[in-house]
C-alpha cells in the first residue's frame, strides 16, 4: 500500500486508548503515526486562451492594485488611527495591516487589511521589530506610509509560531499619548 492510499483510506482507521492509530489494511494494530485527513481535491479554474481573456469576466490581470502606494495620516489629538498591525522581524514577513476599523481615518485614506507596510516616515518597516514599529507609529504626529497590497504573506506565518503570530504580535495601534 502506498502512503497516499493510507491518507485517503484513513476513514477506516481507529484510535486506540493509547492514542495510537490502528490501520487494518496495513495489518498493524498500533500504527505509530496519526492519520491525516486531506480536504477534497478542487480542480483548478479552467484555462482561458489569451485572445478570450479581455472579454472573460473570470479573468483579471489588473496589477495596479498590488503596486506600492503612499498613505498620509495625521494623528488626531487623543485618538487612534484605526488599524491593527502584526508581524515584524521575528515573523520574517514584515509588518502587515491585520485590521482596519471602518470609517476611521486609516480606512478613509485607503489603508486595507493585507497591506504590507514598507516604510513609515522614511524608516524601513520590512525588517523591523514589532515593538519598534508600534513605537514609531505611536509617537509620530504625521504618518507618511508606503504600503503595498500583499494579502497572502500575512497568512504565511512560519511553523511553530502560529500562536505568537496570531496573539502576541497583534497590536492595536493606540495613538493616545
Amino acid at each position: 500500500m502506498r502512503v497516499a492510499d493510507m491518507f485517503v483510506e484513513g476513514s477506516r482507521d481507529k484510535v486506540s486508548a493509547t492514542g495510537k492509530t490502528s490501520h487494518p489494511s496495513l495489518g498493524m494494530d498500533d500504527y505509530p503515526y496519526p492519520v491525516v485527513f486531506l480536504p477534497p481535491y478542487e480542480n483548478p479554474p479552467a484555462w482561458i486562451p489569451p485572445q478570450e481573456r479581455v472579454y472573460n469576466p473570470d479573468y483579471n490581470n489588473e496589477l495596479t492594485h498590488f503596486l506600492p502606494r503612499t498613505i498620509l495620516l495625521k494623528k488626531p489629538s487623543g485618538a487612534q488611527l484605526g488599524f491593527n498591525i502584526r508581524g515584524g522581524k521575528a515573523s520574517q514577513l514584515g509588518i502587515f495591516i491585520s485590521k482596519v476599523i471602518p470609517d476611521s481615518d486609516a480606512h478613509k485614506a485607503g489603508l486595507q487589511e493585507g497591506d504590507q507596510v514598507l516604510t513609515v516616515n522614511n524608516v524601513d518597516f520590512q525588517d523591523i521589530e514589532h515593538s519598534k514599529a508600534v513605537e514609531i507609529l505611536k509617537t509620530a504626529r504625521e504618518i507618511f506610509m508606503q504600503v503595498r497590497y500583499f494579502p497572502y504573506s500575512q497568512e504565511a506565518a512560519p511553523r511553530g509560531c502560529q500562536s505568537a503570530w496570531l496573539n502576541e504580535q497583534t497590536c492595536l495601534v493606540d495613538l493616545r499619548v
